[in-house]
């Protein structure tokens, strides 16, 4: 089934809400690499590989948001696995006592700008996966499906 031709009502909306929850966790993601520039001081000093991995992570985020606003039909599996590494990169990298960056003393907007950005990744995952399967989306090419 085509993400074209399952676009009733609900999914409609899923589509919708999928785009505007990926909006916004692209913005809060932007804020929260700028935070981590404007007090690196504060928070560690910045690794290379913090810049080396920022193009890749802006470039997967506005592929996957290009996707589900054509709503291709992968779209909603992909938005699925970016969410769930979104909460789960944010946790290894900054909430959990090992974590590889974590905060020791930052002010209040850096740990907001740590856990919104993990529960609007956690919304993406939730509305991808219901999206997913209401239109019957297995994360396979056409050509797999039998």
């Amino acid at each position: 089934m085509s993400a074209v031709a399952s676009d009733t009502g609900g999914d409609a909306s899923r589509w919708r809400t999928l785009t505007g929850l990926l909006t916004v966790l692209l913005m809060l993601l932007v804020a929260h690499d700028v935070d981590h520039v404007v007090n690196e001081g504060r928070l560690y000093e910045l690794p290379v590989g913090f810049w080396i991995f920022l193009p890749f992570q802006y470039g997967a985020f506005l592929a996957v948001l290009v996707m589900v606003r054509r709503r291709a039909p992968n779209a909603a599996t992909l938005a699925a696995a970016l969410g769930a590494t979104t909460v789960v990169g944010f946790a290894v990298s900054h909430a959990l006592p090992f974590a590889f960056a974590p905060y020791e003393d930052p002010p209040a907007f850096s740990w907001v700008l740590v856990y919104v950005p993990m529960a609007v990744a956690a919304a993406v995952f939730a509305v991808a996966l219901r999206l997913r399967s209401a239109t019957g989306a297995t994360g396979r090419p056409e050509a797999m499906r039998a």
